[in-house]
């Protein structure tokens, strides 16, 4: 065989592998096959840079309970253009955005989107030392960082979720009951 014929051969299975890799960063499939157990589980890898599209800048695994009986999917849709770095609204402290994480769309297998959760999903989201050096640490040392979804209607809305911290796992963990589309999953300091 022609040398150049295998490099163009290998070039294009590098291509097909990659573009695999990007299809399956985009929509995860679930770890424990869906529609038969209680939950599925969604995991987004931190980014890498050069690897596909960025999706996230941290690792995270969201549990999402099946919805009568149908097979689920998760999908990271592209940032919203207009996701400020300091969250304000009136009457409430502000909130300053230390990372973006997640712009999810969950769907069941009939393409229908799912958007009311009973029981409710668990997000848990693995924050980085410097998202810990940026924050405030409470008494015995836990940085006061927490999960925050964000959206417009009406007005700028930003939703601080009840965050559950744990320093030795490093993870923010918190439990929706509803979440939009382009509701994106941000981390803040309150």
């Amino acid at each position: 065989m022609e040398p150049i014929f295998l490099i163009v051969i290998a070039a294009l299975i590098l291509g097909l592998v990659a573009y695999w890799f990007s299809q399956r960063q985009r929509s995860p499939t679930p770890s424990n096959g869906g529609s038969n157990s209680e939950s599925s589980v969604f995991e987004f890898e931190s980014d890498r840079s050069g690897v596909a599209i960025p999706l996230t800048p941290r690792k995270l695994r969201l549990v999402v309970p099946n919805q009568r009986e149908r097979r689920l999917e998760v999908q990271a849709l592209p940032w919203p253009s207009n996701v400020p770095s300091v969250l304000e609204k009136k009457e409430q402290p502000s909130a300053r955005v230390v990372t973006r994480v997640l712009n999810p769309l969950i769907r069941s297998s009939d393409g229908s989107e799912i958007i009311v959760f009973d029981p409710p999903l668990t997000l848990t989201v693995f924050y980085t030392k410097e998202d810990a050096d940026q924050a405030s640490k409470s008494e015995n040392g836990v940085p006061q960082l927490s999960l925050f979804t964000y959206y417009e209607a009406d007005g700028i809305r930003w939703e601080r979720l009840k965050t559950q911290v744990d320093p030795s796992a490093m993870t923010l963990t918190a439990t929706l009951t509803t979440l939009n589309p382009q509701d994106p999953i941000l981390i803040g300091i309150p």
